[in-house]
Parts: C-alpha cells; sequence; structure tokens
C-alpha cells in the first residue's frame, strides 16, 4: 500500500503488553510479577509525486518479553526470569503497476538478545558429583546470548474502487540462533 501515500510519512508508536500469567496445578500455586513492556515501531515512507515507486522503512519488534517467576516456585530450575529483545530493521519497496494493482516487497533483518535465568541446586550439584549435601541454598544461573537473522516480505494489493482494497501478504521464516555464554 506504500504507492498509495504520497509525499513523505513518518509513524511512531508503542503498545504496551499486559501479561498475566499464573500456574495452578493442585495445591501448587504461582504466578509471574507484575512486568509491562513497551513495544516500540518506528515507520517511514516516501513517494514521490507522479512516481509509480515507494520506500518504505521500518524498526519494529512484535513483542517485548520478560517473565519474572518466583525463584522458589515449581519452574525455579527451568526459568525464573526470561529476557528476550527481538528487534526488526525491514527497508520495503513498492511499485504501482497501475492505478488498481501494486506489488512490493522487502528484506528483515532481526537481531536477538536474551538472558534466561534459573536458580541451581547446588546441594543436587554436589551429589551428583560424588559430595555430601551440604544443605547449601540455591544458586543462580544466569546465561546471556546473542544472534540475528534475514527474512523476507511481499505483498500485492488490489484496488477494485477507489474505497475498497484486498490484499495479500508474506512473510518468510526467520530463524534466529542465539549463541551465548553461562555467566554464573
Amino acid at each position: 500500500g506504500l504507492t498509495n501515500v504520497d509525499g513523505t510519512n513518518f509513524s511512531i508508536g508503542f503498545a504496551p503488553h499486559i501479561p498475566s500469567l499464573e500456574y495452578e496445578n493442585g495445591p501448587v500455586k504461582s504466578k509471574v510479577a507484575n512486568y509491562t513492556p513497551v513495544v516500540p515501531n518506528l515507520y517511514v515512507t516516501t513517494r514521490l509525486a507522479d512516481s509509480p515507486w515507494a520506500f518504505g522503512f521500518g524498526v519494529y519488534t512484535h513483542f517485548g518479553l520478560k517473565v519474572v517467576w518466583p525463584f522458589d516456585g515449581p519452574f525455579n530450575y527451568v526459568t525464573t526470569e526470561s529476557d528476550l529483545i527481538l528487534p526488526h530493521f525491514n527497508p520495503t519497496v513498492s511499485y504501482k503497476v497501475n492505478d488498481k494493482l501494486s506489488v512490493g516487497g522487502g528484506l528483515v533483518y532481526a537481531m536477538a538478545s536474551a538472558e534466561p535465568k534459573s536458580a541451581l541446586p547446588i546441594d543436587g550439584i554436589n551429589i551428583a558429583l560424588g559430595g555430601a549435601a551440604t544443605g547449601a541454598a540455591d544458586g543462580e544461573q544466569i546465561m546471556d546470548g546473542d544472534g540475528d537473522g534475514f527474512g523476507a516480505t511481499a505483498g500485492v494489493l488490489y484496488r477494485p474502487t477507489e474505497n475498497h482494497s484486498v490484499g495479500v501478504t508474506w512473510r518468510s521464516d526467520l530463524k534466529v540462533d542465539i549463541i551465548g555464554d553461562v555467566l554464573a
């Protein structure tokens, strides 16, 4: 639809996500801590008058994820905190074939940063290594990693009338392998 908007346009916005996660299995209950990630977006489009070409660039993320479970909760050896940031950078080009039909496509570059945390059963590790139980409190395991990946988008927009349009979009798979280290 970029070819149907004249001039240069900017759009900036955000969407607060308000997660509410609870776990209940018989007497075992747990709930995530209150956290409201704000997911931002920024788009710029431009089309010169009477040109069939239009260009756009978007910076956005599909979601903001930070989930914090209690350190002594039922998932503590799996996760106590997950923090995932996944911004996308999306340059796009569109071509107006005629007054009714436009086509477009673009590349997507995504970066990822993740920092999952979990409890570490110190006594269990001591016993597994042939030692004795010491009554040690659980430690914390922190992982830190990042990665990136590429994808693509494509679309077709058909406008049978001035006030109506029908479009189809496609997004490729976008795989990001996160590589990192255990910090603690």
